[in-house]
C-alpha cells in the first residue's frame, strides 16, 4: 500500500493535523511587500498557533506559537524564509530542462515500508521537455534542486512517470526525512518568493494566560 496526502506526516513541522504548542516566538524579516503574503500562506499551511503579522519599512514581523520539538521549532523561521525555487536539470551539464513556474502540486508519499519523498507534480510542456530529453540522452539522468541546493539524481534508463517526479528525501532517519518532505511540500504549493526575505531577529515572547 502507497500512502498519499499527508497532512498526517506534516504534524512533524508542527503542521496542520496537531495544533503547534511550543514558545511563542517573535520573528522579525527583511523583505518586499509582494512576499508577504507567500509568508502567510506558509503559515497556514504549517498550522503556526496563534499568528500576527506586522507590516515594517523594511519587511514585517511575525509573532506565532511554534513547535514544541526544538529541531522542528528551530528549522521553521528559516524555512518561512526560503525561496522554494524547483529546478529539474540535465544531471551531467547542469542545463536547466524545467522550471518552477511548471510546478502544479506536490504530496507527501510513504511507501509500504514508510521510506518518504514529495511527490512534484509538472504540467505537459514540462512532462514533454523531461520525455525528449530521456530519449535523447538514454545514459544520462536528470536532477532535481530547491534552492540551489541539488535533491534529487534519477537515472534515464530507470523508468519515470515525467508528469510525477518522486523526490526522495536526503535524510537517513524517517524524523528528519518526513520533516524534509513536508517542508518541501510547504515550499512548493505556493508560488515562489518574488524577493530575498532575510530573517533578521528572532525571540521568545512571555505570554500571560488569562485565567
Amino acid at each position: 500500500m502507497i500512502i498519499i496526502a499527508a497532512y498526517g506526516v506534516l504534524f512533524v513541522m508542527g503542521a496542520r493535523g496537531r495544533p503547534a504548542d511550543g514558545d511563542t516566538m517573535r520573528l522579525r524579516y527583511a523583505a518586499c511587500a509582494e512576499a508577504l503574503p507567500i509568508v502567510q500562506g506558509r503559515v497556514d499551511a504549517m498550522g503556526l498557533g496563534d499568528p500576527h503579522f506586522e507590516t515594517k519599512p523594511d519587511g514585517f514581523e511575525l509573532t506565532t506559537r511554534l513547535p514544541v520539538e526544538v529541531e522542528r521549532a528551530a528549522r521553521i523561521p528559516i524555512a518561512l524564509a526560503q525561496t522554494g525555487d524547483l529546478q529539474v536539470l540535465d544531471a551531467e551539464t547542469g542545463d536547466v530542462l524545467v522550471d518552477r513556474s511548471h510546478v502544479t502540486g506536490s504530496l507527501v508519499r510513504l511507501d509500504i515500508v514508510a521510506n518518504p519523498s514529495t511527490i512534484v507534480f509538472l504540467d505537459q510542456p514540462a512532462a514533454n521537455a523531461i520525455a525528449d530529453f530521456r530519449k535523447a540522452a538514454p545514459l544520462g539522468a536528470i536532477a532535481v534542486t530547491i534552492d540551489g541546493d541539488r535533491v534529487w539524481t534519477h537515472k534515464n534508463e530507470h523508468p519515470l512517470d515525467p508528469t510525477r517526479l518522486d523526490v526522495l528525501t536526503t535524510k537517513t532517519t524517517l524524523h528528519e526525512g518526513t520533516a524534509q518532505v513536508a517542508e518541501w511540500v510547504v515550499l512548493l504549493d505556493a508560488p515562489a518568493l518574488p524577493c530575498p526575505v532575510q530573517l533578521v531577529s528572532s525571540e521568545t515572547v512571555e505570554v500571560t494566560e488569562v485565567p
